[in-house]
């Protein structure tokens, strides 16, 4: 079990890596192919993969059924969340 101090200093490290992106850094091509990889699986979706697709970066989801659907369409550039934590070092406190 997870104590709240050790959530909080991984919630804390983790949002240390995050950038939020404004939509207008968006070119109108990677919005239109993230809407059509979406398209039938998860449209809400489509703003993190249009990111993922303008910056080249790896979308973290831990949405599975966006992850199976989006390998479907041969869309490789995403890991699901629990294969990221699993690969933290594990922290120890006294």
């Amino acid at each position: 079990m997870c104590c709240l101090g050790e959530f909080q200093n991984f919630v804390l490290a983790l949002f240390n890596h995050v950038t939020v992106v404004p939509r207008m850094v968006l070119s109108r091509g990677s919005i239109t192919r993230a809407s059509k990889l979406c398209e039938g699986i998860d449209e809400k979706d489509t703003m993190y993969v249009a990111v993922a697709l303008e910056l080249y970066v790896t979308l973290v989801t831990n949405d599975k059924v966006l992850y199976r659907g989006l390998k479907k369409r041969h869309f490789h550039r995403m890991v699901l969340l629990r294969d990221v934590v699993g690969g933290l070092p594990r922290i120890d406190y006294l």
